[in-house]
This record gives structure tokens, C-alpha cells and sequence, in this order.
């Protein structure tokens, strides 16, 4: 029989209670089989997302030229959210189109 001490569901951790048999079933016919034998205390979940303290990079604004290394030379038509969120809406002529391009990860170059 075992429980889980700690579960994820939707990106927030939780820390279940084992099931109140567990308690019943005498000490000597258990044992613990955790990699750490200690259990951490329950860490409270914030009840407003933190605020993230990195921000887009300097200087992107709609209209601005920029280029990506898969999808070439582009203009960025909107900038939105902030810091690893953020994300700019950029028009690749060479590919037929704009693209969502989450700024943190693109690697845009600003021409």
C-alpha cells in the first residue's frame, strides 16, 4: 500500500494526507521506501500569481523590424504580456503570414 506526498494537477502542488488506514496497519509491518525519509513542510499557495520580474526585451514595438532564424526577416505588428509570458505577433513575408512568437524563446534580432 503506498500514498503520494506530494501531487502537481494545473501547474500547483498539493500535499495529501495519507488515508486514515494507513495508521491502523500495525508499525512493524511497514516500512518507509522514501528516497528522503523526512517530509517537508507544506509550502502555502499564493493566492495571487507572483509578478514576474524579467521583462520583454528593450526595445520591441510593433512596426519594428526583426529578424528570425528559421522564418527570416519579419515585422513585428503587436507585442503582448511581460516577461517569459510575453509574446509578439510578427509578419514573415517569406512564409506567407504572421506567427506568435513567444519573445524569451524566439531569438529575434532587431534590425
Amino acid at each position: 500500500m503506498c500514498y503520494a506526498e506530494q501531487r502537481t494537477l494545473y501547474g500547483r502542488e498539493s500535499y495529501p494526507s495519507p488515508s486514515r488506514f494507513v495508521g491502523e496497519i500495525p508499525a512493524e509491518l511497514t516500512r518507509d521506501v522514501r528516497a528522503r525519509a523526512k517530509r517537508r513542510e507544506k509550502t502555502p499557495i499564493p493566492s495571487e500569481p507572483m509578478p514576474t520580474v524579467t521583462t520583454a526585451p528593450a526595445g520591441l514595438r510593433p512596426r519594428q523590424r526583426v529578424r528570425h532564424a528559421q522564418f527570416g526577416e519579419g515585422v513585428v505588428l503587436e507585442v503582448e504580456g511581460a516577461g517569459y509570458h510575453a509574446r509578439a505577433r510578427v509578419d514573415f513575408p517569406r512564409v506567407g503570414g504572421s506567427k506568435w512568437l513567444v519573445v524569451a524563446y524566439a531569438k529575434l534580432e532587431i534590425l
